[in-house]
């Protein structure tokens, strides 16, 4: 108990410096997560496209070493459809959102707006947290994750929930493109 008022206390500091030199308004009613905002819902959502146009071309790449590999007779007969959707579509992607994720905290799209992923204790997001939340997030739930993202005033969505992480602005304080 002790230890989480001392916690307490420190982020009250260090929100109330973040204050008083202007990187965070005093009278901003906005959720924040320590001294950090939540990512808003157009950020996430463009870092999503961008990872999108990551993962394409990780398609491509992945497409033109297969195909050199089967001029060179390197593979057996023709796959079985599900083998094909699953090894050449779904598990690359899924590879590359839990291995960003869970060794910089952060996509390539999430990297490039500044925001990153963390546990809502504001610690770092371990392996299990981030399959739970990738599995989600590229499963048909995903409707569910968008809506639920929309509607919450922490832009959580239902993979953010069940892997209780939340998407924050990498630095501390309000990005001045956010201070209208």
């Amino acid at each position: 108990m002790r230890h989480k008022f001392i916690q307490d206390k420190h982020r009250d500091r260090r929100r109330a410096s973040l204050q008083n030199r202007g990187a965070l308004p005093k009278n901003l009613d906005v959720p924040t997560l320590g001294d950090r905002l939540f990512a808003a819902l157009d950020q996430r959502l463009t870092a999503g496209l961008l990872d999108l146009i990551a993962i394409i071309l990780l398609y491509l790449a992945l497409g033109l070493f297969l195909a050199v590999t089967a001029r060179l007779g390197g593979l057996p007969d023709p796959l079985p459809p599900w083998a094909v959707l699953l090894g050449q579509l779904y598990l690359p992607a899924l590879a590359y959102a839990i291995l960003t994720l869970r060794l910089f905290s952060a996509s390539a799209g999430k990297r490039v707006l500044g925001i990153q992923v963390m546990r809502s204790d504001e610690s770092k997001i371990g392996w299990a947290r981030a399959v739970v939340r990738e599995l989600i997030k590229l499963s048909p739930l995903l409707p569910v994750v968008l809506l639920m993202m929309a509607i919450r005033s922490d832009k959580r969505g239902l993979h953010d929930l069940l892997a209780d992480t939340v998407v924050v602005h990498a630095t501390p304080g309000i990005p001045a493109s956010r201070i209208e």
